[in-house]
């Protein structure tokens, strides 16, 4: 399964190149109130990384992979909460990181498998293939 997975990360790579994107603001999911991952979003790219999760997605569930229920959106996580005690102290370093990050451009050059496991400390990601996307300047 997991060389299936690889394969179709690799014929998705050799279909895309690289590219920019730009960061976004900066949020949470599900709310303020009850924050339990924090991000930052696309503001330009977020097309190509769309459809390049679309490809991903399609390809794996003709291989009876499960698809998500949710709609995929472009973001980065940048933690997860477990506990937080101080929520105004939160959105109050929020609001000042998204203007130190927000229009930062990144470039994307390759696809990662990841492997993430949950422990009691929270989860452990091993990047198991890394792929390069096809350079630009390719004819």
């Amino acid at each position: 399964n997991l060389e299936k997975v690889i394969q179709i990360a690799r014929n998705a790579a050799g279909r895309f190149s690289v590219f920019k994107m730009k960061i976004g603001k900066t949020g949470v999911f599900p709310s303020f109130s009850s924050p339990r991952v924090i991000w930052v979003g696309i503001e330009e790219g977020k097309d190509k990384l769309e459809t390049l999760a679309a490809e991903l997605e399609e390809k794996l569930g003709q291989e009876g992979f499960s698809r998500s229920s949710r709609k995929w959106t472009s973001h980065l996580t940048l933690a997860r909460v477990k506990v937080l005690k101080e929520k105004e102290k939160l959105k109050a370093l929020l609001l000042q990181y998204c203007k130190e990050v927000e229009g930062i451009e990144v470039k994307v050059n390759s696809l990662s498998v990841i492997k993430s496991e949950l422990a009691p400390q929270g989860a452990i990601y091993t990047v198991l293939e890394r792929i390069p996307l096809q350079s630009v300047n390719r004819n």
